[in-house]
C-alpha cells in the first residue's frame, strides 16, 4: 500500500483495500487513495467505428499517424468513446456507494438529482452482481454475499445507494455486496450534423464532482467537419460537469465493455 501512487500497483491495492473494508479510500474524493477506476495503459484504445448517417457512405478514417495537432481551438460537440462513457458512469456509481456515503465525500444524496435540469437524456444506472458477456460479472463477492442488481439512478435521480455489508451495517441499510457491473441506460443521440470531435482515445478522463470539472488530454481524435475527416492529437478537452450532465446524450445502442 505504500507505493499506491504506482499505477502498476492499481489492481493490488483496489483488492487490499477491499479485503480490508476500506472501500471509504476508493473514489474521487480528498482522502482517497486511489480512483474508482483504473488508470490508463500506455498506448490507443481501440473504439467503435463511426456509423455513417442514412444514405451516406461511410468516410475513411486516415491513419493515426498523420494526427497533428490542431492550428486553433476547437469549439464543438463531442463524442466520447465506450471507455470515457464507463469512466464517467462508475465515477457516479462510486459517488453512492456506501463508503462514500459513510465518510461524507458523496456529493450526490438519495432523492436529490445528478442532473439538475435534463436538457439530453436522463441518465439511468443499475448496478448488478452479473451481466451477459461482462469480465467482471460474479455471484458472490468477497464477504460471500450473493449479488443481485439494484437501481441507483433513474431518469436522472439517486434512488439507493449500495455497497459492503460492513458498511451497509455502518448505515443501517440493505448490504447489497460489491456489485461489480455497471449497467447505463440507453439514449437517443445520433451522430452529430457539421462539426464535431469523436475521441478515439484518451490518458484518462478527469471527473471532479466538487469542482464541477471534466476533462483530459486526448491522444486521438478525428475531427470531422462535414466533407473530411482530420485526424488531431496533442489536445486536451475541458467542460463543466454540471452542464454536461444536464445536456449528455447516450447512445440508442447498449454495447458491453470489459
Amino acid at each position: 500500500l505504500i507505493q499506491y501512487r504506482n499505477p502498476k500497483n492499481y489492481y493490488l491495492v483496489r483488492e487490499a483495500l477491499i479485503k480490508a473494508h476500506r472501500e471509504d479510500l476508493i473514489g474521487s474524493g480528498p482522502k482517497c487513495l486511489i480512483r474508482a477506476v483504473p488508470p490508463r495503459a500506455g498506448g490507443y484504445t481501440t473504439a467503435p467505428a463511426t456509423k455513417p448517417a442514412p444514405g451516406k457512405p461511410a468516410a475513411k478514417a486516415p491513419a493515426k499517424s498523420a494526427a497533428k495537432a490542431p492550428a486553433k481551438p476547437l469549439s464543438c460537440p463531442v463524442v466520447l468513446n465506450i471507455q470515457e462513457v464507463s469512466e464517467l458512469m462508475r465515477e457516479i456509481a462510486w459517488d453512492l456507494n456506501y463508503s462514500s456515503v459513510y465518510s461524507h465525500s458523496n456529493l450526490f444524496k438519495k432523492g436529490e438529482p445528478v442532473q439538475k435540469e435534463i436538457l439530453g437524456d436522463p441518465i439511468g444506472i443499475t448496478m448488478a452482481g452479473q451481466v451477459t458477456g461482462s469480465a467482471r460479472s460474479r455471484c458472490f463477492d468477497e464477504d460471500g454475499l450473493s449479488l443481485g442488481s439494484i437501481r441507483l439512478v433513474d431518469k436522472g435521480k439517486v434512488m439507493n445507494y449500495f455497497g459492503s455489508n460492513r458498511y451497509g451495517q455502518y448505515l443501517g441499510e440493505k448490504p447489497t455486496g460489491s456489485l461489480p457491473c455497471l449497467c447505463a441506460d440507453a439514449g437517443t443521440a445520433v451522430m452529430p450534423e457539421g462539426d464535431w470531435l469523436e475521441i478515439i482515445s484518451m490518458s484518462g478522463l478527469q471527473v471532479d464532482f466538487y469542482n464541477d470539472y471534466i476533462g483530459g488530454e486526448v491522444r486521438l481524435a478525428y475531427y470531422h467537419d462535414g466533407e473530411k475527416i482530420t485526424p488531431v492529437t496533442a489536445l486536451s478537452i475541458t467542460g463543466k460537469l454540471s452542464e454536461v450532465l444536464e445536456h449528455i446524450r447516450l447512445s440508442s445502442e447498449i454495447s458491453v465493455f470489459n
